[in-house]
């Protein structure tokens, strides 16, 4: 009983940490693709920005002529 019972221990702490390493490793994927998807964001924001400050730039500079 003692053999049967080391046994479902060893088995037990085997499948304990290979569950914590699957789900490690699922953690790290989320979080990696939830950081590139937010570097993208970030881009976008900083295009829209650099996109409209030189729409405004080249306004202002075009009005020195016509006013």
């Amino acid at each position: 009983m003692r053999k049967i019972a080391e046994k479902i221990k060893k088995l037990r702490a085997i499948v304990d940490i290979e569950t914590i390493t699957r789900l490690k490793s699922t953690f790290i994927y989320i979080f990696s693709n939830r950081f590139l998807e937010g570097q993208e964001n970030l881009m976008s924001l900083i295009k829209i920005i650099v996109y409209t400050l030189a729409f405004l730039l080249s306004v202002l500079y075009l009005g020195r002529f016509f006013f």
